[in-house]
């Protein structure tokens, strides 16, 4: 987003830490039309919306399994209780007042059944939408962080030029040993000065911290270890397998059968097993309702052989479309729970990379005092020799 160009490092991390303090608190700073606005500044990628939106197969499959629970259960409910209470099914005012109440209430569930499905999407898109302005505010600190540490690196370069013109300027590689080339060149003009061997002390000491903070800063090594002045830490080993090893991306996950097998298995099995069993209330009720109804034609229909092949075929497709249902709509909540883990990852890997990358800021900063410390000596050493 070009307008965290014109940020600052500082106005770039309190914008962060207010995007982790949750939609809540955004919401409540920005309001919900400012929040809304807000959220329209990261925009996660075609594909990755294309793979967490609901689609016909998703949500009629929730749908269904929520309509059939309530129906079934009703219906159950009512022929059980009629049959425990030797009550008579034939009654039409009975039947259109349970026939009323699945309606009204399966109608109310199945709405709120699709609202759900779509409300999860939305919230999922909107998750995606601020950890990937997260992401883009992070890497926009990484960038003005790396030219400060540049800007530093050339104003080093630069010294040494200062300090013995007629060497060519420096690589930063080079320049440790072109520094203190440049340095005991300009000492030694200096041996006839009053203050010789006290500036030649200080500038000693001054140049071995210098050199230090430059290798630590300069170091690939992945995470630097102050020293402890000898004492030795006793610290947990896990915590110090933590703090020398570098945050990486983890290693290729399970897929999702294998990852939720338990949990599949405790789910899947009693919602196949519900469904089976619930589609006999359709499937044998409504030979008892008809029975109950006298509608004679319809009841030899029913119990025809013909008739009960279809009734157990019709049981055992709808019990597997149940069971797909439930997969489909658990894999896609899988994804979409898959793609926030994945931005929340790479967003954790930016800010290791950046608190390697502050260090290394810090260690030249430090060595930038030093060489500017060094420069401000000599000129003193000069008005002094005047």
């Amino acid at each position: 987003m070009e307008k965290l160009n014109e940020l600052t490092p500082p106005e770039l991390i309190l914008l962060q830490k207010h995007i982790e303090l949750g939609k809540d608190h955004l919401i409540e700073v920005l309001g919900k039309k400012g929040f809304q606005d807000f959220l329209q500044f990261g925009r996660p990628s075609q594909k990755v919306i294309d793979q967490i939106k609901t689609n016909d197969t998703e949500t009629a499959g929730n749908l269904i399994l929520a309509v059939n629970t309530i129906i079934t259960g009703t219906f159950g409910g009512w022929m059980g209780f009629s049959a425990m209470m030797e009550l008579n099914l034939g009654s039409p005012v009975i039947f259109g007042l349970v026939l009323s109440l699945a309606t009204l209430v399966g109608a109310t569930i199945g709405y709120q059944a699709f609202r759900s499905t779509k409300q999860a999407v939305i919230q999922t898109v909107q998750t995606l939408q601020v950890l990937q302005l997260e992401s883009e505010i992070l890497q926009k600190i990484h960038k003005k962080r790396e030219c400060e540490l540049h800007e530093i690196q050339e104003d080093l370069c630069a010294a040494v030029n200062e300090l013995s013109p007629s060497k060519a300027k420096p690589s930063i590689s080079e320049w440790s040993l072109a520094l203190n080339g440049a340095i005991d060149e300009k000492i030694s003009s200096y041996q006839n000065h009053p203050a010789y061997l006290f500036l030649k002390k200080e500038i000693t000491l001054i140049k071995a911290q210098m050199k230090k903070n430059f290798e630590e800063g300069s170091s690939e090594k992945e995470v630097s270890h102050p020293s402890d002045g000898g004492h030795k830490r006793e610290l947990p080993p896990v915590i110090e397998q933590l703090i020398r090893s570098y945050p990486r991306e983890s290693a290729a996950s399970k897929s999702w059968v294998s990852r939720n097998s338990r949990i599949i298995f405790i789910s899947l099995i009693p919602t196949l097993l519900g469904g089976f069993g619930s589609l006999f209330v359709y499937l044998g009720g409504s030979t008892q309702i008809a029975k109950a109804f006298e509608c004679n034609n319809l009841v030899a229909f029913l119990t025809s052989p013909h008739a009960k092949s279809i009734k157990l075929a019709i049981a055992i497709l709808v019990t597997l479309y149940f069971g797909f249902s439930f997969l489909y709509s658990n894999k896609k909540n899988h994804k979409r729970n898959m793609e926030i883990e994945k931005k929340r990852e790479e967003i954790l890997k930016e800010e290791s990379f950046l608190t390697l990358l502050d260090e290394k800021l810090f260690k030249f900063r430090q060595v930038r005092e030093d060489a500017e410390k060094i420069r401000e000596m000599f000129l003193i050493a000069d008005e002094k020799k005047v």
